[in-house]
């Protein structure tokens, strides 16, 4: 009896090895070729390319000993950036471009140690534009989230890299219903929500996003312990009110994200199939560089993740009220975020993306350049 048994969860596991398999494989063919035609419109991004700088060697003491010559993109070779983007948008047809982006975050993966570390760029951080035009009303200055809004991910993915002196050359746009369908797929994720008020603003989105995806969701009763369905995951990304402003948003965003992953490494192990159908239930609500087969990679290497810190972008700024006062300065852009020295601030970014690079690295000429012009526009000192 125990034999029989034994070889029947056998036989169970290899029909789900042998579905996983199959489903990759058909996927990989379709993927390949969306990522063939996604390519294309990649072809123009600008990406960072830092070049040897010369450093100074010390001893033990400090003592400088004399200069190395070192290549920072090969001290960093081993990290992969990826471009999260998640879109404000009622029309859930609209992914890659036309929409705002609600969500603006770095995935940095040492593929070496599996670590990971999550960075929220402000969504009304003000930055340079790529191909600005009439669109813009002739601005070449904006809030990074209105990038995606005029032109396409592209471009968003070019102005990231050139404000932030980054190599970003993969992405994943996805829209609320992606994001609800995901969250579902997995069984929903356990959230503490201790402020009343949160909760009702989550409830007033809810109703929203409810209306927009197609997905019902009741309403939370109050504050309390929830497994957040997944409109309900998307209600709670989107409040920025009740004391949190878009620092209290994005560290919401972020926390989605690791219950996400601690979710997916627990159903690797129990339910693989489970992680399968959410990396592909979503796919038509998702724009994506990446192949079916290499998001599929990247799941079920969730078992060696670990997200190790997340924070977000500028680390000093100036926002609300003091802004307000400076709208004509900002030539029209209400309500910035603006980074308190632009150029401080990437160094430091490097520095926490990078720790064991940080010696080797130098900051552009260009980003000096746009970092004196925002100071200039906003009179945002440091």
């Amino acid at each position: 009896m125990g034999n029989r048994k034994r070889k029947h969860r056998e036989s169970l596991f290899w029909l789900e090895a042998a579905f996983i398999v199959l489903l990759l494989a058909g996927a990989y063919v379709i993927g390949s070729y969306a990522r063939a035609k996604q390519n294309d419109s990649l072809q123009e991004v600008f990406v960072a390319d830092h070049g040897t700088n010369v450093v100074e060697v010390t001893d033990a003491q400090g003592t400088i000993t004399g200069s190395e010559v070192v290549d920072y993109d090969e001290l960093i070779s081993d990290y992969r950036n990826i471009l999260l983007v998640g879109v404000d948008a009622r029309d859930q047809k609209r992914i890659d471009r036309g929409a705002n982006a609600d969500v603006i975050m770095i995935v940095s993966i040492n593929e070496s140690t599996g670590k990971i570390r999550l960075i929220s760029v402000l969504r009304d951080t003000l930055l340079r534009l790529e191909n600005p035009g009439s669109y813009h009303q002739g601005r070449l200055y904006d809030k990074a989230n209105s990038q995606l809004c005029y032109t396409d991910i592209a471009d968003m993915i070019s102005m990231i890299n050139r404000n932030l002196d980054l190599n970003i050359k993969d992405y994943i746009v996805l829209n609320w219903l992606a994001a609800a369908q995901v969250v579902d797929t997995l069984g929903g994720i356990e959230v503490s929500i201790e402020n009343p008020e949160v909760v009702r603003y989550m409830n007033g989105y809810l109703t929203e996003v409810n209306q927009q995806t197609g997905i019902w969701s009741e309403q939370l009763d109050g504050s309390g312990t929830y497994n957040l369905t997944g409109t309900q995951a998307v209600a709670f990304c989107r409040v920025r009110y009740a004391g949190l402003g878009d620092v209290g948003r994005t560290g919401n965003q972020r926390m989605i994200i690791e219950r996400c992953l601690k979710k997916v490494k627990e159903l690797i192990l129990t339910k693989p199939t489970t992680v399968v159908r959410a990396v592909s239930i979503g796919m038509d609500s998702i724009a994506t560089n990446l192949s079916m087969l290499e998001l599929g990679n990247l799941a079920f290497k969730a078992g060696d993740f670990e997200i190790e810190e997340s924070i977000s972008f500028p680390f000093q700024y100036a926002a609300g009220e003091y802004l307000g006062q400076i709208y004509d300065l900002t030539n029209g852009v209400k309500d910035a975020v603006v980074a308190r020295e632009l150029a401080d601030n990437v160094v430091q970014l490097h520095a926490y993306l990078y720790p064991e690079a940080a010696y080797a690295y130098h900051l552009p000429e260009e980003i000096e350049r746009i970092s004196e012009d925002i100071a200039w526009m906003s009179d945002v000192k440091k």
